[in-house]
């Protein structure tokens, strides 16, 4: 059987005891009562920490009854056997019994006393001084590590909070996303509904063409309870923010309103758009605008006084979306970043629609947020 760390470290330190008791045995009166008080010294330390008391109790007994009292000099192995005791004993238990230790080892040294084996108040001084120290190394270093547990848990604790907020954060987001895109999915549809039955009505009344006429009835119908459900589930999700309706759209188009008021909240803010603007699917075009709102919001709460680019680039079959600051603060300082919600959701949004969003430290310095979506 392989044995533990720490039973290593207490055979380490019961195999010397022992060994010191059987030489000190040897050149003592009453031999064998030594070496029996040797061997219950190191099995004490060896198995320390499962009977802390006990052990502590078994050395102090085993060594008032091997006593003799014509020899001058207390044995070593047994004292040290005593302190290590006295130590395992502070460490280990709690408060109470730890104290009950410490009276155990107060009372071996008043009953040596009062026999008169210990004949100074000053060697009775010095041994409860020593049992005292053992006890309040003991009693630190168990402090020391409860503050440290404690410290880890606090910080295994706010890492679970910290999960827990960013899934908030990516439900109530997504949330947010389903309702932007009801919107425009129920408007597509509702379109798509009327130009079915205008073509229905361009039909006629031809007997022929009676099979395309029920055919787009049906699509007219199946697109009005599409519409009727996609509205009955917006307004589900939108009662968890009432003020979404009296929201105008977001939309690219109004993308330099956003830089306007983002310039009036004192971040100096510049809008670049490269290539030509081209008309963008609903749920994408506000996803677009979505993402350049929350880096320029990241941008005011965790740059303010940086000097912060906007650029959007319109080219082949994807739009690039990229917002950059220089890490500036105004009183000098260097910017802080949040717990990363914001940056969740955007990569949500894009990710949506086939792209990607990257994040992070900008080359010579700042922050920079870049977005490619597919159109």
């Amino acid at each position: 059987m392989r044995l533990s760390r720490a039973q290593q470290i207490d055979l380490a330190m019961a195999i010397p005891i022992a060994a010191l008791g059987v030489l000190e045995a040897l050149v003592r009166e009453h031999t064998e009562r030594w070496l029996v008080a040797a061997a219950v010294n190191g099995v004490a330390v060896a198995l320390r920490r499962r009977q802390p008391l006990g052990a502590l109790a078994a050395v102090v007994v085993v060594q008032s009854l091997a006593h003799d009292q014509t020899y001058d000099t207390d044995p070593l192995s047994p004292f040290l056997a005593e302190l290590i005791l006295m130590f395992t004993v502070a460490y280990e238990l709690r408060l109470k019994p730890a104290l009950i230790g410490y009276g155990i080892g107060l009372a071996y040294v008043i009953v040596d006393f009062s026999s008169g084996r210990i004949q100074e108040i000053a060697q009775a001084g010095a041994q409860s001084g020593f049992y005292l120290l053992a006890w309040g190394g003991g009693r630190a270093l168990r402090g020391h590590e409860e503050r440290r547990a404690a410290a880890e848990r606090h910080v295994v604790r706010v890492e679970l909070e910290r999960e827990e907020q960013a899934r908030v954060a990516v439900v109530e987001e997504r949330a947010r996303i389903a309702r932007e895109l009801h919107d425009a999915v129920a408007h597509s549809v509702s379109v798509m509904v009327l130009q079915a039955g205008g073509v229905r009505r361009l039909l006629g009344s031809d007997p022929a063409r009676e099979r395309e006429r029920e055919a787009l009835a049906g699509v007219e119908e199946t697109g009005r309870q599409a519409v009727h459900e996609l509205h009955r589930m917006l307004g589900i999700l939108r009662k968890a923010d009432p003020g979404a309706e009296l929201a105008p759209s977001p939309s690219l188009r109004r993308v330099e309103e956003l830089v306007t008021q983002v310039r009036g909240a004192g971040l100096d803010t510049s809008l670049t758009i490269a290539g030509e603007p081209v008309e963008l699917a609903p749920g994408l075009d506000m996803s677009a605008y979505r993402i350049v709102q929350e880096a320029l919001t990241n941008a005011l709460r965790y740059a303010p006084g940086s000097t912060v680019g906007v650029t959007v680039t319109y080219g082949g079959k994807e739009v690039q979306l990229e917002v950059r600051d220089d890490g500036a603060r105004v009183n000098g300082t260097p910017p802080t970043r949040g717990s990363g919600h914001g940056i969740v959701g955007m990569r949500e949004r894009a990710e949506l629609f086939g792209g990607e969003l990257e994040a992070g430290p900008a080359p010579g310095g700042g922050w920079l947020v870049r977005a490619r979506l597919s159109t």
